[in-house]
């Protein structure tokens, strides 16, 4: 039996870096529109937000969505929830989450990581190369990877590491999992949520790709994001 993929987006307003990010706006459409615009053209896409704000957007574009509680721990968290609570769950045995911040990332990449995952039935993400100083901005995560799987992910410098792409991919049953595992001392000191996957012995596969896109962690990034599109 062919499976199939779930893309869920998570989204909240209050982000301490940049409160509002996913309804930012760049050339007229906010951010999370640009995520999602890219995120649907690889499988079924929704977005799972606690905010109202977010969910009225994405009800009069008739974008997908699931209300979540305020308070869940993390990403995974919300999509495992979110997963629990969409209607046509039970048809999806392949999850991906596809952070809000990474508008620029490539549908084609996204299909090579699940392809991946659906192979080795196991919990993959992308990497690619650091650029110059890239090592030292602290907004970007980077991830020791050996023989294609990642070791650790830091915010704080890694000899010889690469970059990491805000996307997941996971089977049905892990992200479920996952759900369960409460934060460890590790992942909230780093705010790396990924740390207590692998603390908890769960393997992630890393998925090279060329380039490392830009990340909108910033109002600053948001701005370099419209400089993008006007010249694309």
């Amino acid at each position: 039996m062919l499976s199939k993929t779930l893309i869920i987006i998570p989204a909240h307003m209050d982000s301490g870096r940049f409160p509002g990010k996913p309804l930012g706006e760049v050339l007229g459409r906010p951010l999370i529109h640009w995520v999602y615009n890219q995120a649907q053209q690889v499988s079924d896409t929704c977005v799972c937000t606690p905010d109202q704000e977010i969910a009225a957007y994405c009800e009069d574009k008739k974008i997908p969505f699931v209300l979540s509680p305020y308070g869940i721990h993390n990403g995974t968290h919300r999509c495992a929830e979110s997963l629990s609570a969409y209607d046509r769950c039970c048809d999806y045995d392949v999850v991906v989450n596809w952070q809000c911040d990474e508008p620029l990332i490539e549908p084609a990449w996204v299909e090579q990581l699940i392809a991946e995952v659906r192979d080795r039935w196991m919990i993959g993400t992308l990497v690619a190369p650091l650029g110059n100083n890239q090592w030292q901005d602290e907004n970007i995560v980077k991830v020791s990877v050996s023989n294609d799987h990642c070791m650790w992910f830091s915010r704080g410098h890694l000899r010889g590491a690469m970059g990491h792409i805000g996307v997941y991919v996971y089977p049905r049953e892990a992200l479920l999992e996952l759900g369960r595992l409460k934060p460890t001392e590790l992942s909230q000191a780093e705010s790396l949520e990924q740390l207590a996957w692998l603390e908890n012995h769960y393997p992630i596969r890393a998925v090279r790709v060329d380039r490392l896109p830009l990340t909108i962690n910033t109002p600053e990034d948001l701005e370099q994001l419209k400089q993008i599109v006007k010249d694309s």
